[in-house]
């Protein structure tokens, strides 16, 4: 349901209707309620006691919340990763690097972004920790709002000195490592809002065409 909101076939201010969501799914009208649920612990939904559960209105606010929910729990799955990560998965993660900078060289921004949350998600998974990689998975909506840069060695840096960090074997580098790579995406968030950049300009299911140069 998360990837339909994000898609934009749920806009904001959408009526979610329980009976036609379980119609839809084909499960039990038990399951859409437990699922609502999480998106609405997670803001991506709404209830109105008198008129039923909404697809949030996204601002500013609650987004760059998010960024900090980000840095605590991908700081967790870095350093636990630390712990455990084999040179194989070590090198999985230099190639997805690689396949992102190339979707980058060849303009195809959706496929960038779709590898980079690869790199994280394979974090998470070589962490092991099921409740971080459930939880993770529930914001993932939100890095529609991420920033991009044309910068290809600068997203190359960013991302490898996040794995460099990991294969050290230390987990408060690795945690350091991964708390400062979301920092660095909400501190551009950050200058895109003060620039008077709209919201809903940079949500975009294809991750956007309007591509900037990465803060300093």
């Amino acid at each position: 349901m998360s990837e339909r909101i994000a898609a934009g076939e749920f806009p904001p201010g959408a009526k979610l209707v329980q009976a036609q969501l379980a119609t839809e799914y084909g499960v039990s009208m038990g399951l859409i309620r437990e699922a609502l649920l999480e998106l609405q612990v997670f803001g991506m939904v709404a209830a109105d006691d008198n008129r039923g559960i909404f697809v949030r209105e996204f601002d500013a606010k609650a987004l760059l919340e998010l960024y900090d929910i980000r840095e605590a729990f991908e700081g967790i799955a870095a350093r636990q990763a630390a712990e455990c990560i084999t040179p194989e998965q070590a090198a999985e993660l230099r190639g997805l690097v690689d396949r992102m900078c190339d979707s980058m060289a060849s303009g195809k921004h959706g496929a960038w972004s779709q590898f980079d949350r690869e790199f994280h998600d394979r974090i998470t998974a070589i962490a092991g920790n099921t409740t971080i990689r459930l939880l993770t998975g529930q914001y993932w909506i939100f890095g529609k709002f991420v920033w991009l840069s044309n910068d290809r060695r600068h997203i190359r840096k960013v991302h490898e000195d996040l794995i460099e960090a990991i294969v050290s074997g230390d987990p408060v580098r690795a945690e350091d490592e991964a708390r400062r790579h979301v920092r660095v995406g909400r501190a551009f968030l950050e200058k895109r809002l003060a620039d008077g950049d709209a919201i809903g300009r940079m949500f975009d299911s294809n991750h956007g065409s309007a591509a900037a140069d990465p803060p300093a």
